[in-house]
């Protein structure tokens, strides 16, 4: 969830609930608490933040088969989708004009998951060609999965 010029947009993933995925954020006027409206931006949403110029950068899941992750950014005065990076996003935290993405994208086909880390600039909305791991610690990293 996210705050920009007193509405509260919400991604709604409808994760559990394959093949029918959400697809939509949900925007709820402050003064009201009520729905004003949804969105449609992809499927299987999940996190969602706003960089200093009120768009907000959204992450999408897929379909873990043959839909992948992205990364899209939603102008807030528009309501529209204005640009997609097709890198895989689990999760972002936006620090000045920087936002440092990170992924564990599962796919089913391949049985495995694909790690990534990423960095864009939210000012001109561009992939830096650049890491924010840099020193080799990345393939230290372990990713726990409980069995059931």
């Amino acid at each position: 969830m996210a705050i920009v010029n007193n509405k509260l947009y919400i991604a709604n993933s409808g994760g559990y609930s394959p093949p029918n995925y959400e697809s939509t954020v949900s925007v709820i006027d402050l003064d009201s608490f009520k729905e004003i409206k949804r969105i449609e931006v992809a499927i299987n949403l999940h996190r969602l933040k706003a960089d200093r110029y009120g768009d907000l950068y959204i992450t999408s899941r897929g379909d873990y088969y043959t839909i992948p992750s992205k990364l899209l950014v939603l102008d807030t005065q528009t309501d529209q989708v204005k640009k997609v990076f097709n890198i895989a996003a689990s999760n972002l935290t936006i620090d000045d004009d920087l936002a440092y993405v990170y992924s564990t994208e599962w796919n089913y086909i391949e049985g495995k998951n694909k790690i990534s880390y990423n960095m864009i600039d939210t000012k001109n909305e561009i992939l830096l060609d650049r890491k924010f791991i840099t020193d080799g610690t990345e393939k230290n990293i372990k990713i726990l999965m409980a069995l059931q």
